[in-house]
């Protein structure tokens, strides 16, 4: 069976991460210079920390971390000066150095803090120094690589990544039509289904693609406009959901069911809906109860 596919989602997304990658090229080593021109300490660290806080893809992810690196940062002082000079040899400091501030960090839900705080950790083991100079000088650091990170993550292809949704949205609907009305036409006995699991997987790989799509693009730009992604892509699963089933049903058992529990009338009206609006609160009930009906069928056919 014929799937449609374009080129121009996939050149998109190309040109999305050539961006994504000048912006953190351009970041660690803006990062770099200004902690050299500064005579910062461990200038490299700068450009380290931009680029683990740059890599996160919104504005209000960015925030986030950026508040979360400026917490950890002193419980990282905290723990260097408590184990460091004071536990020998060094690997077993640095061991429960680590050991301790995972535990801390996974606790609380910071796991995407945990790269620089070990990069703090290495830095204070090797320089051995916790006076207050040397500790300010590292936080100054820190602060060049988040700043540059935050102003950098300001610019977000919003309009890009607006047209990669519609774009995606545009190639499940396409697909999904197609496979519906196969699949109506399989269960009339009017043609022959080329429709199988394996040819329905691509379906659910572009609705969740769409899906990351739409929670990058909600978090850095909503527009009242495009409210109606979210529980459209939700609906999107649904329906392959019941694709999956009723094929799994039809390879299993390939039988004329002339209609029988809704399920061509069901299927019809689905793949009309596609293209008309149907308020998407109905269709999911409809969804799950013919779900439900063709399980139950499934069932009773096996343990006769």
């Amino acid at each position: 069976m014929h799937r449609y596919r374009s080129w121009l989602p996939s050149m998109r997304k190309f040109k999305l991460n050539a961006l994504e990658a000048l912006k953190i090229g351009l970041g660690a080593a803006m990062a770099v210079l200004i902690c050299t021109a500064l005579k910062l300490p461990h200038p490299a660290s700068a450009g380290n920390i931009a680029l683990l806080t740059i890599m996160v893809t919104t504005r209000k992810q960015t925030l986030s971390l950026i508040y979360k690196r400026l917490i950890s940062y002193g419980l990282v002082v905290f723990l260097c000066w408590g184990i460091f000079p004071r536990i020998k040899p060094v690997y077993a400091a640095y061991g429960l150095y680590l050991f301790l501030i995972v535990l801390v960090l996974w606790s609380l839900g910071w796991k995407d803090t945990l790269s620089v705080n070990a990069v703090f950790g290495t830095v204070f083991l090797l320089d051995q120094d916790f006076s207050m100079e040397n500790i300010l000088l590292e936080f100054c650091v820190l602060g060049v690589g988040i700043t540059i990170a935050f102003l950098l993550n300001l610019w977000q292809p919003d309009r890009m990544i607006g047209q990669m949704v519609y774009e995606k949205v545009c190639l499940v609907e396409i697909n999904l039509l197609e496979a519906l009305n196969e699949l109506a036409q399989a269960i009339q006995g009017t043609s022959q289904a080329s429709l199988d699991s394996r040819s329905l997987a691509h379906i659910l790989e572009e609705a969740k693609e769409g899906m990351q799509l739409i929670n990058q693009y909600t978090q850095n730009k909503l527009l009242p406009k495009d409210e109606w992604l979210v529980p459209y892509l939700e609906l999107c699963f649904a329906q392959y959901a019941l694709l999956h089933v009723l094929v799994n049903q039809i390879e299993a058992n390939p039988i004329q069911t002339d209609g029988k529990y809704g399920v061509v009338s069901y299927i019809e009206e689905l793949a009309q809906s596609v293209i008309e609006y149907v308020p998407c609160d109905q269709l999911l009930e409809a969804n799950e109860k013919l779900i439900q009906k063709v399980e139950s069928f499934s069932n009773e056919t096996m343990d006769s």
